[in-house]
């Protein structure tokens, strides 16, 4: 249980980051 918790909130911060330095890129552009 525990480790389906920590991998759901992995998946959550990797997509802020994609999201993020998509952002990003699109800014510096």
């Amino acid at each position: 249980m525990t480790n389906l918790i920590l991998e759901s909130s992995n998946k959550a911060v990797a997509g802020n980051n994609y999201v993020f330095d998509k952002t990003f890129f699109f800014v510096v552009l």
